[in-house]
């Protein structure tokens, strides 16, 4: 197979590297708790606390 016009020796142009983003993902949404709580005069509170406890943070690279 002939090597393509404009590119030496049949290889094709560098992409240029990829840009990455990191994003927080998972977690416990404290302000919706907060909430349920209080209008249930804390009896949400022991929820809220294994929400907090057992919930882990995750930090994911996207391509931007």
């Amino acid at each position: 197979m002939p090597p393509q016009q404009g590119y030496p020796q049949g290889y094709p142009p560098q992409v240029p590297p990829q840009q990455w983003k990191v994003i927080k993902t998972g977690g416990t949404r404290h302000g919706m708790h907060a909430m349920i709580s209080l209008f249930t005069c804390g009896l949400w509170l022991p929820v809220w606390f294994c929400a907090w406890l057992f919930t882990r943070k995750h930090k994911v690279a996207v391509p931007r």
